[in-house]
């Protein structure tokens, strides 16, 4: 039970911090790689334009760009080295 009890106090913290990260969100987003929680930040906020750099080697970054994509933001997936200039 305390195991359960640990599971769901994280699944709720992970919904908090996405929702207050959201509130601070601009209309322009840069990140890298993955992360289910500013990937749920990003999707609450709904920022007119998002760019994600992929996160090479592992390429993380590509699932996000692809998620958010079919949640009809507008995303730009870059290289992590271009990432400063496609978010300009």
């Amino acid at each position: 039970q305390a195991a359960m009890d640990a599971c769901k106090a994280a699944l709720e913290a992970d919904a908090e911090a996405s929702s207050r990260a959201a509130d601070s969100l601009g209309e322009r987003v840069l990140t890298l790689s993955r992360s289910g929680t500013v990937e749920a930040a990003i999707s609450e906020a709904e920022p007119s334009r998002v760019v994600v750099a992929e996160s090479r080697p592992g390429r993380e970054g590509v699932g996000t760009a692809e998620r958010l994509a079919e949640a009809g933001i507008d995303v730009t997936l870059c290289a992590d080295s271009a990432a400063v200039t496609a978010a300009s």
